[in-house]
């Protein structure tokens, strides 16, 4: 019996390839648009931040708290 048309193995390595290519151009599309996105998002939290000082002062007390707590937890499981 001759081979007439391509075997399953061959379309299915096709198809992975196709997924995997058409993964790639989503991740890298998200990742220009994230970056936008992030990139507008701090510079209008800057601009509020700057009008409210109390703000910023209470997102630095909040920070510092989280951050000792980073701290601990590093030192305690020796990354730090």
């Amino acid at each position: 019996m001759p081979d007439d048309g391509p075997r399953a193995a061959d379309i299915a390595k096709e198809a992975v390839k196709a997924f995997n290519e058409l993964g790639d151009q989503f991740r890298d599309a998200f990742g220009k648009h994230f970056e936008d996105a992030q990139y507008r998002l701090d510079r209008e939290l800057g601009k509020q931040l700057a009008k409210h000082p109390e703000l910023y002062a209470e997102l630095r007390r909040g920070y510092r708290k989280v951050r000792k707590g980073l701290d601990k937890v590093a030192g305690e499981l020796g990354l730090k």
